[in-house]
């Protein structure tokens, strides 16, 4: 925790019971708190600062209401809470004041391009809440009109349009027609493209667009298609390179990117290439199952090791028994007795 941070703190209190309404003071005691707040280890006490960072900004606004700025920062202190309540009504309470906090931030200023992502996010975390489709396509429409909003002030904002895009995503994922649906797998996709356009570094839009390459490519593999699927799947391992590259801590670009390169190996019937074994391995230090790790071990010809992962996935209950006794990747257990001591001989 930054000394200095503290300070501010104190001369920013001192500030406000000197004079309880200067608001700009009651605003910058709300700030500090937050700042100190993300930098807080310990939830209980993160909490707490959260807590009074949310009271310090509904200070200042009740002392002026026209700060857009402080209804922003609101609405980011209050969406902060709501992620950690374990209440499901009030947390749905914080949600929906987050909401009115950005809400009042865009009326206040219709070209602040942070307050209308914000905005869109938050109406969002409301979607996942909701079970009745109705309440759910209409908060859906209000979140991506926000995001077009924000993309209206600022075309190359890559948040707006990586939000954008996911939201085409899960659209594309619900729907039943196969036609409707395609259109917005490329809506999404657009939106990813342009995401990391405006922010090549944008590492979570890089993982987006390979994620949708990697379902194309395994569309047009069901589909015969060979040639056009190993397109898709070249594309996917390139767009997971570039996720990886921008965001070496991502443990879901490293797991995407060893099970592609998995797959594309099981596909072309070609060797596995060392590169697979390490994106696992990376994908495990920073997180993530082991699962493939065990497959790229046992193609690797890395029998003892494999089979160590894999009891050990087993036994965390990372993968189905019934699964892995079938999985092609593992193939080269397939005639192991001690493989088929942990899941049972391949059917």
């Amino acid at each position: 925790m930054r000394a200095d941070q503290d300070d501010e703190i104190e001369e920013y209190r001192r500030a406000v019971e000197e004079d309880p309404k200067d608001s700009a003071a009651w605003a910058q005691l709300a700030y500090h708190l937050g700042e100190k707040a993300t930098e807080e280890a310990d939830p209980a006490r993160q909490r707490e600062l959260r807590q009074e960072e949310v009271t310090a900004y509904r200070k200042a606004l009740t002392l002026d209401p026209a700060d857009s700025i402080a209804w922003t920062n609101l609405g980011q202190a209050v969406e902060e809470l709501a992620e950690d309540e374990p209440d499901p009504i009030r947390r749905r309470q914080l949600q929906d004041d987050s909401v009115d906090a950005y809400r009042r931030a865009v009326e206040i200023d219709p070209d602040d391009v942070e307050a209308w992502t914000n905005y869109g996010f938050s109406l969002g975390l409301r979607v996942d809440e909701l079970d009745d489709p109705d309440l759910k396509r209409r908060f859906r429409d209000q979140e991506m009109a926000a995001y077009r909003r924000a993309l209206d002030v600022d075309p190359t904002d890559s948040t707006a349009w990586n939000n954008l895009a996911a939201c085409f995503g899960e659209m594309a994922d619900a729907e039943t027609d196969p036609q409707r649906a395609e259109d917005l797998r490329a809506q999404e996709i657009a939106g990813y493209e342009n995401a990391v356009e405006s922010d090549p570094t944008f590492s979570r839009a890089w993982r987006g667009l390979a994620f949708c390459r990697v379902l194309q490519a395994d569309e047009a593999g069901t589909g015969g298609r060979a040639a056009e699927r190993d397109r898709f799947r070249a594309q996917a391992i390139e767009a997971c390179r570039k996720a990886t590259e921008t965001d070496p801590e991502d443990g879901q670009s490293w797991y995407l990117l060893s099970a592609t390169l998995l797959t594309q190996a099981s596909e072309t019937g070609t060797p596995l290439g060392p590169e697979a074994l390490a994106a696992a391995r990376q994908a495990v230090e920073h997180g993530e199952d082991s699962y493939n790790l065990a497959c790229a071990l046992a193609q690797a010809g890395q029998t003892e090791e494999a089979l160590k992962e894999l009891a050990g996935c087993l036994e965390r209950e990372e993968v189905d028994a019934e699964y892995a006794s079938q999985d092609p990747d593992l193939r080269a257990l397939w005639n192991d007795r001690r493989f088929q001591a942990l899941v049972g001989a391949p059917k």
